[in-house]
């Protein structure tokens, strides 16, 4: 999907609604490229509620998984996911018990070559692996991080059966091996 969506186009990613993939205008010359990457008023359609931080993690091995993680209730975000270097797997997943896409997640590769963003939609949580040593991802939120409100679904969730694209030599962290089910948040723990 993310190599077929042409430049500025914005398009639904199939199997989660509300999530949502765009390529940015890139304009080149012979020094090489520029172009916006993330304005704030495009994504406003989406449910993005404005620019509030950027994140950013390097890693250096291919396989790492990172998530899946959420914040709940008044202080869920939004985010806007890119990688500026390498490439990685990029997952959203409905961790919403009350939702009726509970569960489900949709998922795509993004790369620095290729230069689409996804968007995840408040509420969702979100995960990634890393496909390429030395990647970068950014991800931009549309509220601050509130300790008391994240949550998380482990990454190897047999319920969620999210097919990793390296099932080899994963690497997750203590903490993130250590989240929760989707059936204990079902069950309210």
């Amino acid at each position: 999907m993310t190599d077929r969506l042409e430049v500025g186009q914005f398009a639904p990613l199939s199997g989660l609604e509300g999530t949502w993939l765009h390529r940015p205008p890139r304009f080149e010359d012979p020094r090489g490229d520029t172009g916006p990457v993330l304005v704030d008023a495009d994504w406003r359609a989406f449910g993005w509620r404005g620019f509030i931080q950027e994140n950013q993690s390097r890693t250096p091995n291919a396989g790492v998984i990172r998530g899946l993680h959420f914040q709940s209730g008044d202080h869920a975000q939004a985010r806007i996911v890119r990688v500026v270097q390498g490439a990685a797997y990029s997952v959203a997943l409905d961790p919403r018990p009350e939702s009726p896409t509970f569960g489900r997640h949709a998922g795509a590769q993004l790369s620095a070559r290729g230069g689409t963003l996804m968007f995840v939609p408040a509420g969702l949580a979100h995960g990634l692996q890393v496909l390429e040593p030395d990647t970068i991802v950014c991800w931009a939120t549309d509220h601050p991080f509130t300790p008391i409100a994240r949550g998380g679904v482990v990454w190897n969730d047999p319920s969620a059966a999210i097919a990793w694209p390296i099932t080899a030599s994963v690497s997750v962290s203590d903490a993130d091996q250590a989240l929760p089910r989707l059936t204990d948040l079902e069950r309210g723990r």
